[in-house]
């Protein structure tokens, strides 16, 4: 099967699993960025989100992230040294879910022709 094809199938995988799970496409790319930063051991605020304006405006962005808080993918964790200061940390749901999404992207086995 040519690579292209196998692209294609997979990353047709990849959305079924994000639908199943209601993760829209911005909150999974927004997921993708707070666990790689949790993944890597590094720190990833909130305001760190709102300040790329790829994502959208301020509001959308908190959208997102309280969309994928209620759906039990990200956790808000204050600061102990500043209150107003919180910090973005994947559930694990959401390593549960990168897990599958893993196998489904990687495992020759799932890949069939739809």
């Amino acid at each position: 099967m040519s690579p292209i094809i196998q692209y294609l199938l997979r990353s047709l995988k990849e959305e079924e699993i994000y639908k199943n799970n209601r993760i829209q496409h911005k909150e999974s790319y927004i997921l993708r960025l707070i666990t790689l930063a949790y993944l890597t051991e590094k720190t990833l605020r909130v305001s760190d989100l709102l300040s790329n304006h790829d994502l959208g405006s301020y509001p959308t962005i908190q959208s997102y992230i309280t969309k994928l808080v209620l759906k039990g993918f990200v956790i808000r964790k204050i600061s102990d040294e500043d209150k107003r200061v919180q910090f973005l940390i994947p559930s694990d749901n959401a390593i549960s879910l990168f897990d599958q999404l893993s196998k489904a992207l990687y495992d020759e086995k799932i890949v069939s022709t739809p």
